[in-house]
């Protein structure tokens, strides 16, 4: 499943985001970034670990950002995560998936 990861605070965050999901986080078969944070140093770097899409005006706010994410999604389930998530637990999407396909009012689910 593809996972969506937006960030704009450049590496504050997205490290322990990243090591969390390397650590607990299976059924990843795709990363994408859309980043909204206008650092081309920040993008290079994020590049290594995935796709990174740019928020089309910088530092354009939330609405745009989300606007990308769900066009990035192409209408496909995937996993958004803001880039101060981490994951303390282990965690399947190929789970997550059919269980939502089973019980689809958890679509929008906020884990704490």
């Amino acid at each position: 499943m593809k996972l969506i990861v937006g960030t704009y605070r450049g590496r504050d965050y997205i490290e322990d985001c990243l090591d969390s999901v390397t650590t607990h986080l299976k059924g990843v078969t795709e990363t994408v970034f859309v980043d909204d944070s206008g650092d081309s140093e920040h993008r290079t770097w994020l590049s290594h670990f995935g796709t990174v899409i740019p928020v089309a005006k910088r530092n354009a706010g939330y609405t745009a950002a989300m606007h990308t994410v769900c066009a990035v999604a192409e209408g496909q389930p995937c996993m958004f995560l803001e880039e101060d998530f981490t994951f303390t637990a282990d965690a399947d999407l190929d789970d997550m998936l059919e269980l939502l396909h089973h019980r689809p009012y958890l679509a929008q689910v906020a884990l704490l």
